[in-house]
């Protein structure tokens, strides 16, 4: 009987060790599938960081789009004004030459 029971006692050991084994065991899972549930949340916070940014990005590129067509809009007005007081200089330079001639007596 003495020997049967220090069989039993080890059997009985051997599956405590075995069950806190299989609980250690499901614990790392527990722990390393939260680990991994954490670094998932993390990276699509920064996916989300990162998208939001490049939205920001994108919409001061195109405001800056807006602002150098309306600046070149407005370059393009100047120029043409500049242009027609030319032509108007232009124009009265000739009729200021033309007078002078009219006036003017041939020999």
């Amino acid at each position: 009987m003495g020997l049967k029971k220090a069989q039993l006692e080890s059997d009985k050991r051997a599956l405590q060790f075995r069950l806190d084994l299989a609980r250690d065991q499901r614990r790392t899972a527990e722990t390393s599938q939260k680990r991994a549930e954490e670094a998932q949340k993390l990276a699509e916070d920064r996916t989300l960081v990162a998208e939001t940014a490049l939205a920001s990005a994108n919409s001061s590129l195109e405001a800056a789009v807006v602002d150098k067509e309306k600046l070149l809009a407005a370059v393009k007005l100047e120029l043409e004004k500049v242009r027609a007081e030319r032509a108007d200089a232009e124009a009265k330079v000739v009729e200021v030459y033309q007078d002078a001639f009219v006036d003017t007596p041939e020999y």
